[in-house]
């Protein structure tokens, strides 16, 4: 977690030593020069406000409405960072005014200061704008919630459909063996539902093809799902960049997903330019995203 407005106050006999704000982040460390690199998760910030909660601090309610209208108003332009005072400062200087009378915004107090330690814990409600990174256990996430809301629909409804492609993910893998001739391409079994197209089909592929990408496509019409393998260099990337534009011109959608970040804004590239303001990237910043999302329509 990113930290930011670390607060402190001894509050009735009960002792407040956390920031204030809460941001999701992934930590990477360089295997190569060791050097530690944080990324902000597609996650908005949020208040951490469960000791005011506890104490039935008064000041509560009108800190989560400001809170979520400065957040709301923030400029596409402004990262929120702790290296951005634009982002969190109006929030910390709220909570400093909202959950104590007698609070105060750290950095107003030692402006001549140059010592950026946290102050120290006070019967005065004390705001400051440092930051931390601290861990804690994972909570019950929005995503785990979802998975336990979809396993009661299961097991509630015995006619719930669910589409082929999902129930390919949780039935038992096939024994097919794989089309050897294809270099690495496996099949899942045909779906029943499934028309197959001639591999004389018309393609929309942009870029250059050969008889592999073809069987793809059509393998892509007859099954629920296909694994096409191979290792680095042997034109994968380009070989989805070609499926993308041939679905997007035959009137579909797609999504697509990676364990990392780096293999989409490859992907991107591989898009034509006259293509990728069809495209859109989710990556770290939403906010980019949403960006492209105006662009693109």
């Amino acid at each position: 977690m990113w930290g930011i407005g670390v607060t402190r106050w001894n509050c009735e006999g009960h002792t407040i030593d956390h920031p204030l704000l809460e941001k999701f982040i992934e930590i990477d460390i360089d295997e190569v020069d060791g050097s530690v690199k944080i990324r902000p998760r597609n996650i908005e910030p949020s208040l951490a406000i469960s000791p005011y909660f506890a104490l039935q601090n008064p000041g509560v309610d009108a800190l989560i409405r400001f809170t979520k209208k400065h957040l709301t108003e923030l400029s596409d332009d402004v990262e929120f960072s702790p290296f951005v005072k634009e982002s969190y400062e109006a929030i910390l200087r709220q909570a400093a005014t909202q959950l104590s009378h007698s609070g105060s915004y750290w950095p107003d107090v030692t402006k001549e200061n140059k010592d950026r330690q946290p102050p120290s814990v006070a019967a005065e409600l004390r705001v400051s704008d440092c930051w931390i990174l601290f861990a804690r256990p994972r909570s019950q996430t929005t995503f785990i919630q979802d998975i336990e809301r979809f396993q009661k629909q299961l097991n509630d409804k015995d006619d719930l459909a669910i589409f082929p492609p999902t129930k390919r993910l949780v039935s038992e893998l096939s024994d097919k063996k794989p089309l050897s001739d294809l270099g690495g391409l496996t099949g899942a079994e045909p779906s029943h539902s499934a028309s197959p197209v001639s591999k004389k089909s018309e393609l929309y592929f942009p870029k250059p093809f050969n008889e592999a990408q073809v069987a793809i496509i059509d393998q892509l019409e007859q099954s629920d799902g296909v694994v096409v393998q191979g290792p680095p260099g042997t034109g994968k990337t380009h070989t989805i960049a070609n499926i993308i534009c041939h679905y997007l011109a035959t009137g579909r959608t797609v999504l697509v997903t990676s364990k990392g970040e780096p293999a989409l804004d490859v992907l991107r590239e591989q898009i034509p330019e006259e293509l990728r303001n069809l495209t859109i990237s989710l990556l770290t910043n939403e906010r980019l995203g949403l960006k492209q999302l105006e662009g693109g329509s």
